[in-house]
């Protein structure tokens, strides 16, 4: 099982430490593990280059210096530590004699298991954020998220996971089963409260989209009561009088025969009128009920959360497989490319992030072009740059 130390126990058996270079046993081929290590490579430069923007872009921005994005800063240092350790562990791979201090191979799994976890915790509180900021009220959101209490959550996040990988290191001293079991715990029990989150998010969201389209529905069927009443009274008056109404709305068109030349534009002056004498009774009280019954969902919030749904997709897709490995005891190829999965998911961020968010793009294209006084809303420093 000392295959199963990169996600990472650290397992002692006598008096020596089981290493990460130890996934990739003496059965694997050397050209795997050249493979293996540009792959790894790639990912490191990858990960480095684009959270290092990321972490400038929310420092740089004031524009970007949301609740949410306090934690994606908290996650992108977590990630950019992490690509920075996967270039030891390209060295182990490798088997160089660089690092053939034990000492150094060590350090390197206590950081990796330290960022893996450290990434649970931040998804979790991006989570928890993000269903707090939907589902309660400005007020009750803008009294928890203070700058103090945002760091405090984040310096707790550090410190929990800290203590995890001491009672990881104890425990692994004495059973393998029982450092396994403590990081299952952990991986179910963040992935759990995660889904639950993200589940009531999204059930939120449905509702109060299923209401928007009820309000919308019954709001519409009033208009249409309110066109057809006026087109009733037009029809009325034509048939009352046609030569008078004819009469009338060629020489001197009153405001009922204006608005009599079609039902179309009936609708439309009922629905867009010119002046409050042109509105009657019933259209007012029609446009009053349209906007109390105005959308309080908007679209900003949806996007907002389906973007961080899709941050969640692409860290289960790449965290959970590996996961399930540690728990497998069996050594193939398989398990080597679950692995560099795992560790892609460090570089994955910052791509979504230029992807989908516009304004993470933007600050972006100005860090790397080096107008860095182009910068929306920048702060102090800059501006006196300009």
């Amino acid at each position: 099982m000392a295959d199963k130390s990169t996600l990472m126990m650290l397992t002692y058996t006598q008096p020596t430490v089981s290493l990460p270079d130890d996934d990739f046993n003496d059965n694997t081929d050397y050209s795997e593990r050249i493979i293996f290590s540009i792959v790894f490579i790639v990912i490191s430069i990858t990960g480095i280059v684009g959270n290092t923007l990321v972490i400038l872009a929310i420092v740089l921005s004031r524009k970007l210096r949301s609740t949410t994005n306090w934690f994606v800063l908290n996650l992108a240092c977590v990630d950019l530590l992490t690509c920075v350790f996967l270039i030891f562990y390209v060295v182990a791979v490798l088997r160089l004699e660089v690092l053939s201090y034990t000492g150094w191979l060590l350090a390197w799994a206590v950081g990796i298991t330290f960022t893996s976890m450290l990434s649970l915790t931040t998804h979790a509180l991006i989570g928890f954020t993000s269903w707090y900021l939907i589902i309660k009220n400005y007020a009750k959101a803008k009294k928890l998220f203070t700058t103090r209490n945002i760091s405090i959550m984040v310096a707790f996040s550090w410190l929990i996971t800290i203590i995890l990988c001491i009672v990881l290191f104890l425990t692994g001293a004495f059973s393998e089963y029982a450092a396994h079991f403590v990081t299952g715990i952990w991986i179910v029990g963040h992935f759990a409260f995660i889904l639950t989150v993200y589940i009531q998010i999204w059930r939120f969201v449905a509702q109060q989209e299923k209401e928007m389209a009820s309000k919308r529905g019954f709001g519409a069927k009033a208009q249409s009561e309110t066109e057809m009443t006026t087109t009733n009274a037009c029809e009325k008056s034509v048939a009352s009088d046609p030569d008078r109404t004819i009469r009338d709305a060629t020489l001197k068109p009153t405001p009922l025969s204006a608005e009599c030349v079609s039902v179309e534009e009936c609708g439309q002056s009922s629905s867009h009128p010119t002046s409050p004498a042109d509105v009657s009774p019933r259209e007012g009280k029609a446009t009053t009920f349209q906007k109390q019954t105005a959308p309080k969902l908007n679209r900003k919030t949806i996007t907002v959360t389906k973007n961080l749904l899709v941050i969640l997709i692409a860290f289960t897709v790449c965290f959970i497989p590996y996961s399930i490995c540690m728990f497998i005891p069996d050594d193939s190829l398989v398990e080597h490319w679950l692995l560099v999965l795992l560790f892609s998911n460090s570089c994955i961020n910052p791509i979504i992030y230029a992807r989908r968010i516009r304004i993470f793009r933007e600050v972006m294209v100005c860090i790397i072009r080096c107008r860095l006084g182009t910068i929306p809303m920048p702060i102090t420093f800059l501006r006196r740059m300009r």
